[in-house]
């Protein structure tokens, strides 16, 4: 049985540790509802036998379920379209125009991506909006911490419910083909689309520099300073002038040393400034930071 006792508040640091989410006492009912498959598979009713187990040589597999059982794969197609029609409205068109009649590169990375809605709605706004995308070099990274996740998005297929929500009955024509009583995504948006297991409070990322960075709706459940380490981290992964979009109720603190708010049509996202911009940023508030303790220390030695 689980409850609010010690065994509880291991599993909620452990939670934590693992992928950033942050569990309060409150929710033992839905722990306990959302383990209870798990802990039958395993034969135990306590939960400290299933924290051992997790903990185990070989225990990342039950780990892995643990966070899947935990954490929120809320997610649909095209959820809040305004990223969506920045991208093809305002950010597409802005490549086009740098890359002077050279090859147009675009490099992309959904992150915390569940299973797979929001990179085949990148994929898809792409593909309807952007004439000769077969002469871009464009890849699409999709990450998220549950392995079961990750692998729901990679076969492409979804049920009548879930594309009922988003999906017009043209897109589902064009991309959509009828695979026993469900619709698996074709190969023209699949091929587009590479899926990871990554985590974003671990070095466990994909690798390289991204043009636009998507994740949203997620570090609504980190707590402390995950937060901003995770957007740090995001800030980083961009190249310079990428934009990173995040919820509509996450607001970025901290990270105007890095980061630029940007309105783009009726989205708002936050714009990578330039590396030399930054670079003399970090120098000024290293100086100030410089001046600031030597006055104390000649405060503190005039006191003396």
């Amino acid at each position: 049985m689980i409850t609010a006792d010690v065994y509880f508040s291991e599993l909620c640091d452990n939670l934590r540790a693992w992928c950033g989410v942050t569990l309060s006492p409150s929710k033992t009912y839905l722990v306990q509802n959302r383990l209870r498959g798990l802990m039958s598979e395993l034969d135990t009713t306590e939960l400290g036998e299933l924290l051992r187990l997790s903990k185990a040589s070989g225990g990342g597999y039950i780990r892995d379920r643990i966070v899947d059982a935990l954490t929120t794969h809320e997610t649909l197609f095209f959820r809040d379209r305004q990223p969506f029609e920045a991208l093809t409205k305002h950010i597409i068109p802005e490549i086009q125009t740098q890359a002077k009649g050279g090859r147009k590169r675009l490099r992309l990375w959904s992150a915390a991506c569940s299973t797979g809605q929001e990179p085949y709605s990148i994929a898809m706004s792409l593909i309807e909006s952007v004439a000769n995308l077969s002469t871009w070099d464009i890849s699409i990274v999709a990450t998220d911490v549950s392995p079961n996740s990750v692998e729901k998005a990679r076969t492409g297929i979804f049920q009548d419910h879930e594309l009922r929500r988003g999906i017009s009955d043209s897109q589902q024509r064009r991309f959509f083909k009828r695979v026993g009583d469900g619709w698996q995504i074709n190969d023209e948006v699949k091929r587009l689309v590479r899926f990871e297991i990554g985590n974003l409070l671990s070095g466990r990322q994909p690798d390289g520099l991204f043009d636009i960075i998507f994740c949203r709706n997620v570090v609504i459940y980190f707590s402390g300073d995950d937060p901003l380490r995770t957007f740090e981290m995001l800030s980083n992964r961009l190249s310079e002038n990428g934009r990173l979009f995040v919820g509509c109720s996450e607001v970025l603190t901290g990270m105007g040393h890095i980061l630029d708010r940007d309105r783009i049509g009726s989205a708002t996202c936050y714009k990578r400034l330039p590396i030399a911009s930054t670079a003399q940023t970090s120098t000024a508030q290293t100086s100030r930071a410089q001046t600031s303790r030597a006055q104390t220390s000649r405060a503190q030695t005039s006191t003396l």
